[in-house]
C-alpha cells in the first residue's frame, strides 16, 4: 500500500497552523472569566494571531523563494512551537496575545478587489464563529467548551465542498460562484436568528460552507489573473486575509458588547452583500482553461 507522505505532511502542517487560530475560540467565555475580561476583550488572541500572520505573509512568500518552502515551512512550525507553549502557561491576558508591494501589481483592479474580497471572507467567519461560541456559552444554553467546540465539526462540509465546487469554475463564472456561495452563507446567518437550537448548528455550517467554497474560487481567480510576481500576489492576499480577521476584533467585539449576537450576525450579513457586490463589479471575466 502506497503512502502519500508528501500530502499528508502538508496536510499536518496546516493543521498545525490553523490549530492556534480556532482552538481558542470555545474557550473564549472561559478566558474572559478566568481573566475577569469582558467577551469582546477575550477575543484580542484571535486577533494577535491573524494580525501576526497579515505582517508576515508577504515576506513569506519571497523568502520560500528564496530559501525553499520546505525550510521556511519547517522553520515557521518549529518558531510556532515558542508562543504557542507560552500562552498555555501565561499568567497575564496579554500574553495569549506590509510588506511593500509592487505598483504595477496593485493598479490591477482584479487584484485589489481579490484582495478585499480575501479580508472581507476571514472577518465574517471568525465573527461568526467567535459570537456564536460567546451566544452558545451564556443563557439560555449554557455550553461548555467541550460542547461548544463540536460546533467546529460544521467546517467538514465546506472542506469537503470547496474542491466540489471548484470544478465547476470552467463552466460557472468566479463571479456566479462567488454570488451563489455568499447566498448560501447569507442564508445560514438568516437561521441563526431564530432561536432554535439546531438551527445555531445548521446555520453557521451553511455559512461556513459558502466562506469555504468563496475562499477556494478567489483562491482559484488570483491565480488566473496573476503571472508574475506570483508569490508577492498571494503574500497580499494572505495578508488582507487575515488582517480582516484582526479587524474583525475591533467591529465585532464592540458589536457583541451593545448588541450581543444581532449585532455580530447583522455585521456578517453586511460584509457578505459588499463582498458579493465587489466581486461582482470588480472581477473580469477570465479565460479557463479546458472548456470544451
Amino acid at each position: 500500500m502506497h503512502v502519500d507522505t508528501l500530502h499528508i505532511s502538508l496536510a499536518l502542517c496546516g493543521i498545525a497552523a490553523f490549530l492556534n487560530i480556532y482552538t481558542p475560540q470555545p474557550l473564549l467565555s472561559d478566558l474572559a472569566h478566568h481573566f475577569g475580561l469582558a467577551p469582546a476583550a477575550s477575543t484580542s488572541c484571535l486577533s494577535a494571531t491573524t494580525l501576526g500572520i497579515a505582517m508576515a505573509a508577504p515576506f513569506a512568500g519571497g523568502l520560500s523563494d528564496r530559501l525553499g518552502r520546505k525550510r521556511v515551512i519547517v522553520l515557521a512550525t518549529a518558531l510556532l512551537a515558542l508562543p504557542t507553549l507560552l500562552s498555555a502557561s501565561g499568567a497575564k491576558a496579554h500574553s495569549r496575545s506590509t510588506g511593500c508591494a509592487v505598483r504595477t501589481l496593485m493598479r490591477d483592479v482584479r487584484l485589489v478587489t481579490t484582495l478585499l474580497v480575501g479580508g472581507g471572507l476571514l472577518l465574517t467567519q471568525v465573527a461568526v464563529f467567535s459570537g456564536v461560541s460567546l451566544l452558545l456559552a451564556a443563557p439560555p444554553y449554557q455550553f461548555g467548551p467541550r460542547a461548544i467546540s463540536f460546533i467546529y465539526a460544521v467546517f467538514l462540509v465546506g472542506v469537503i465542498a470547496a474542491p466540489v465546487c471548484s470544478r465547476w469554475i470552467p463552466w460557472v463564472s468566479h463571479r456566479a460562484m462567488t454570488g451563489g456561495a455568499l447566498c448560501c452563507s447569507v442564508v445560514g446567518m438568516a437561521l441563526t436568528q431564530l432561536p432554535f437550537l439546531p438551527l445555531l448548528i445548521v446555520g453557521p455550517g451553511l455559512f461556513s460552507t459558502g466562506i469555504f467554497v468563496c475562499q477556494a474560487i478567489a483562491n482559484s481567480y488570483l491565480n488566473s489573473i496573476v503571472r508574475p510576481d506570483r508569490a508577492l500576489a498571494i503574500g497580499l492576499y494572505l495578508s488582507c486575509y487575515y488582517l480582516g480577521g484582526t479587524l474583525r476584533a475591533l467591529a465585532a467585539g464592540a458589536l457583541w458588547d451593545q448588541f450581543l449576537w444581532p449585532g455580530v450576525s447583522t455585521l456578517a450579513l453586511l460584509v457578505n452583500v459588499v463582498t458579493a457586490l465587489a466581486a461582482w463589479h470588480g472581477w473580469k471575466p477570465v479565460a479557463q482553461q479546458g472548456v470544451h
